[in-house]
C-alpha cells in the first residue's frame, strides 16, 4: 500500500518538475533592472547649460521648441527672457573676436 502512495507522490513530483512548477523555487533570486535616471541638465546651442524642470516649468512647450530650433534666444520677448535666466545652469562661452588687420 505504501509503495502505491510513494510511487503515486514521486509521479506528481515529477509531471511538475517537467511543467516548470519548482522552477521558481529553486532559481536564484532576480535582480532588480538598473533605474534609468533622466537627465536634470543638458546643453542648448546659443545658451548654455539649463535646468530642464526650470524650464518646463518656465516657458511653453512651443517656446522651447522654437529655441531648440532657431539655438538663439532672440526672439523671446523680454518677460520669456527674464523667466528663462533664473534656468541657465552655466552660459555659453562666446567665441571672442577676431583682431582686424
Amino acid at each position: 500500500m505504501w509503495i502505491v502512495i510513494g510511487l503515486f507522490f514521486m509521479l506528481l513530483i515529477i509531471a511538475n518538475i517537467h511543467q516548470g512548477v519548482f522552477r521558481q523555487l529553486f532559481a536564484p533570486p532576480q535582480q532588480a533592472p538598473p533605474q534609468v535616471q533622466t537627465p536634470t541638465e543638458t546643453t542648448l546651442s546659443g545658451i548654455g547649460k539649463v535646468n530642464i524642470e526650470c524650464i518646463q516649468s518656465a516657458l511653453s512647450n512651443e517656446v522651447i521648441g522654437k529655441i531648440i530650433q532657431e539655438e538663439n534666444t532672440t526672439f523671446l520677448t523680454d518677460e520669456e527672457k527674464a523667466k528663462l535666466e533664473p534656468c541657465i545652469v552655466e552660459k555659453e562661452a562666446t567665441p571672442a573676436p577676431s583682431p582686424s588687420p
